[in-house]
């Protein structure tokens, strides 16, 4: 994709499987206005067009059917309202089970019903409202009457300067006193304050008379209503004497700014009695008006949750259905609707059948008409998942879409990436537990479809298929690495023995090969942590190099799919030559290391390595120059033989060569030492040609190495200069032929070429080619993290194995038995939160970045868009979904 060109994919190739993205059409629709409701309802149920927007130019209050629109936004308004007070009253019934007659009503009867219904139960809830306030009232009321008669018993309170002692009764009836007695008789207000403000009410009301009242107070037993919040709350029975008006006013303003509630209290005995009798009577009588409501209000929410879901799915079906006709254009001459689209080629026989049920089903005399047209747009990237794949599909679409019929990366994500994962998390034992979590979720998937479920374990649950295969390749490589909670379990006959605190390079050999994965008498030895960091190291380029090749080859499949020949003459062919000619010979000679036996190697006077078999080890070699008597030392590193002298400097070519030996007698023979590959690879491009003889692995070593520097040197100019020297003449013999011919359809079919820059082509090659050559050493190098993350686990899980459980645990249990238990309480604890839990967590990240980085930019450009059809299954389902939107 240089210069704005992409060339278009070969024809015939309408079926594709997972490889690629299904083939797509664009489709377009005549629908006429009394089959379009119908029409959309069948395309909705069968999900296979995305329709475009022919409306951009139009703001959403210019829309033809905004009017519907706003009325099913209304309407589920209404239904969110009634789906609240349903689960506040706890009607319990089976949503969707049982659909009353009226779920099935048209969008117009539907509206209605639903406004009929609101209304009713705002009334409801008025009167209901108005009951529970008049009802807590009267409650307040009857405990008035009984707390606050007491203080009427006996003497009445005098307030400080009084001429009228404790004796006297405040609501004395003796007309011959009563003259007298006027003016110092005192008023009174009862009620209940909340027990919170008891004190600070209490000490307001003393300072704002200056000590001119008594206030009297009885707490309630238990918390009652509130009439003014409706909540229950503890309460305290007051009355305050006081004397004159003044009083009275700032009494009334304190208690109505504390939330201390007034009622009536008749000063007479007699009223008293008459007046709590007629309380009670209403506090009766309000309890059965509220059970009625309360029964009758229950009935009414129970009768509309019966269709609640019907109704919110079909609402949400009309309102997608209007949406998705908005972006339709309207023919006023013709009166119908026309509506592009694109469709899966597999796909158009369906839609035709779709369309001839609403045909049907609307009663329309003039058919739906759909055409393929031809277009250059460039159609969605659509891959038909199942519950399977869909996981593995998600990491990929994550870094972005692939390009219409691009090669999908997700058909090696699939493998590669819990692989991958495994083997930086290989341990049989944490393998195990992912896979039983795992394989639960599988099992029981059909419980928690569909259902509202929390944050974290609903992305565990999305990935379930994910984390499964991730537990299967964790245990397989913790089986290959012999490690089960950093434990190594002999199955079968160790190939080494000896001290087991020694190097294993001491120990003989029994003859035999551990039948699989790593040999367990590798365990607590002295060099374990170097054999594993030499094995994972290397196993991790050779597992990188082979991902990366794996990206380039499908770079391969994509040219020969478009046909684009430049592209793979002059960019995969140069990065294939250059990635193999440095990293995949790595590999091969990682592998022949790995095949060389070198004990049986020596270094024959400086000058060629010869093998000699360990059964002539005792006797002169025949081959020996001069065929002069010698003698084997072994000493710490090397094992040489001279013939003439002793001498531990036989590596230097100076002093040990052939002439030497042939003249003076100065012949050498010492063991080769493994060579180190990366020494190698760096004096590969220092010294081209040239290889010492000590770090020689086969014969002809310098002359391979040669042609391979020169074969990637010869790729990167390849790479750089060739596909746009090649495109800009192209695009001038195009340009020249427009020029002569003036053939109108071929500048049609070549406008893309009037745009065609080669500077910006060419700064985007020289980007190319740096990222791609410095990205091959970086990706390389990048793919260590899986020798690191795999050390970091292992290492950890021994840790704790053997600091907790074997040093800990295993010393205390003979004198406390619980000690073990303890320690393997505590151990268990950190293998679930920290590696179960943090390092599982690390390596899928460490995976989803190899994928996204090292191995996609090899060929995935990443710059398609989703196909996303007119689909009812994407809709939000019944009143369990309340609040989310529709889909277009």
């Amino acid at each position: 994709d240089q210069g704005g060109h992409r060339k278009q994919p070969r024809s015939g190739s309408a079926k594709m499987s997972q490889f690629r993205s299904e083939e797509m059409k664009l489709v377009q629709l005549f629908i006429q206005n009394d089959a379009a409701y119908e029409t959309l309802k069948e395309l909705g149920a069968l999900g296979a067009i995305q329709f475009k927007d022919l409306n951009s130019s139009k703001t959403a209050f210019q829309r033809t059917f905004v009017n519907n629109v706003r009325k099913c936004n209304e309407m589920e308004r209404i239904l969110r309202f009634l789906h609240d007070q349903i689960r506040k009253a706890e009607v319990r019934t089976q949503h969707g089970l049982v659909e009353a007659p009226e779920s099935r009503l048209s969008m117009d009867d539907l509206s209605a019903r639903l406004e009929e219904h609101e209304k009713e139960l705002i009334q409801l809830n008025t009167g209901y409202d108005t009951l529970l306030r008049q009802h807590a009232e009267t409650v307040e009321l009857k405990y008035v009457l009984e707390r606050c008669g007491k203080f009427f018993q006996g003497g009445s309170p005098s307030l400080p300067g009084s001429s009228e002692g404790p004796q006297s009764s405040l609501l004395e009836d003796d007309s011959a006193a009563g003259a007298a007695a006027a003016s110092t008789r005192l008023g009174f207000i009862a009620g209940l304050v909340p027990q919170a403000n008891l004190e600070q009410f209490g000490r307001v009301l003393f300072r704002a008379t200056r000590g001119n009242m008594i206030l009297r107070t009885d707490p309630l037993d238990h918390p009652i209503i509130d009439p003014k919040s409706g909540e229950n709350m503890q309460k305290t029975v007051y009355i305050v004497f006081f004397s004159g008006e003044r009083a009275k006013a700032k009494i009334t303003k304190i208690c109505d700014s504390f939330g201390a509630n007034k009622y009536p209290f008749p000063e007479n005995i007699s009223e008293q009695h008459s007046h709590a009798i007629e309380v009670d009577t209403r506090a009766q009588d309000l309890n059965t008006v509220l059970e009625r409501t309360k029964d009758h209000r229950y009935a009414m929410l129970a009768r509309v949750a019966l269709s609640l879901d019907a109704w919110f799915d079909q609402i949400r079906r009309d309102e997608a259905i209007y949406h998705t006709m908005n972006l339709f254009n309207y023919d006023i001459t013709h009166k119908c609707l026309i509506a592009e689209g694109w469709c899966p080629t597999n796909d158009i026989d369906p839609v035709q059948t779709a369309l001839r049920r609403a045909q049907e089903a609307s009663g329309a005399l003039v058919p739906t008409v759909l055409n393929v047209v031809t277009t250059k747009e460039t159609p969605p990237t659509f891959f038909r998942n199942n519950k399977l794949t869909t996981g593995f599909q998600s990491i990929v679409d994550a870094y972005g879409i692939a390009r219409y019929q691009e090669y999908n990366p997700a058909v090696f994500t699939i493998i590669t990436f819990p692989f991958l994962f495994g083997v930086m998390f290989g341990d049989a034992g944490h393998g195990t537990i992912m896979t039983l979590f795992a394989t639960i979720l599988v099992l029981n998937e059909n419980k928690f479809i569909g259902k509202p479920l929390n944050e974290m374990f609903e992305m565990m649950f999305n990935g379930r298929y994910v984390m499964l295969f991730m537990g299967i390749f964790a245990f397989y490589c913790g089986c290959v690495y012999n490690e089960t909670f950093s434990i190594a379990f002999e199955a079968s006959e160790s190939a080494w023995y000896g001290n087991a605190t020694e190097d294993l390079q001491k120990f003989h050999k029994h003859g035999t090969v551990y039948p699989f994965g790593v040999d367990p008498g590798w365990a607590h030895t002295a060099n374990k942590l170097n054999f594993y960091n030499s094995l994972k190291m290397k196993i991790s380029i050779i597992l990188g190099v082979t991902q990366m090749v794996a990206g380039v080859c499908c770079k391969l499949t994509n040219c020969l799919f478009f046909n684009a020949r430049l592209e793979l003459f002059f960019m995969f062919i140069p990065e294939i030559i250059f990635i193999n000619a440095i990293f995949g010979y790595l590999v091969i000679v990682i592998f022949h290391k790995w095949s060389t036996n070198f004990d049986e190697r020596f270094v024959l006077n400086n000058y060629e390595i010869v093998t000699l078999p360990k059964d002539t080890w005792e006797a002169p070699s025949p081959g020996w120059p001069g065929g002069r008597a010698h003698t084997w030392v072994n000493e710490n590193v090397p094992l040489f033989e001279s013939n003439a002298q002793l001498q531990m400097n036989v590596t230097n070519p100076m002093l040990y060569n052939n002439t030497g030996c042939a003249e003076a007698g100065l012949c050498s023979l010492w063991k080769q030492p493994p060579p180190a590959l990366l020494d190698m690879l760096i004096k590969m491009f220092m010294s081209p040609g040239h290889v010492e003889v000590p770090a020689t692995l086969y014969s002809g070593q310098g002359g391979i190495q040669l042609v391979l520097v020169l074969l990637a040197v010869a790729s990167v100019p390849v790479l750089l200069l060739a596909k746009p020297l090649l495109e800009k003449r192209q695009h001038e013999e195009k340009s020249r032929y427009q020029t002569v011919s003036h053939d109108p359809e071929a500048q049609d079919n070549d406008e893309d070429a009037e745009h065609f820059d080669f500077g910006e082509v060419m700064v985007h090659q020289i980007i190319h080619t740096i990222e791609y050559v410095l990205g091959c050493i970086s990706n390389t190098a990048s793919y260590l993290r899986l020798w690191a993350l795999s050390l970091a686990h292992a290492q950890l899980s021994e840790v704790f194995w053997e600091k907790l459980v074997v040093e800990v645990g295993f010393e205390m249990a003979n004198a406390n038995p619980i000690a073990l238990f303890v320690t393997v309480y505590l151990w268990a604890c950190l293998t679930f939160s920290v590696l179960m839990a943090m390092e599982s967590l690390s390596a899928f990240l460490h995976a989803l970045r190899l994928h996204w980085v090292e191995f996609q930019n090899k060929f995935y450009h990443a710059d398609g868009y989703q196909y996303m059809p007119f689909a009812f299954s994407k809709l939000a389902k019944g009143a369990d979904a309340v609040g989310g939107q529709s889909e277009d």
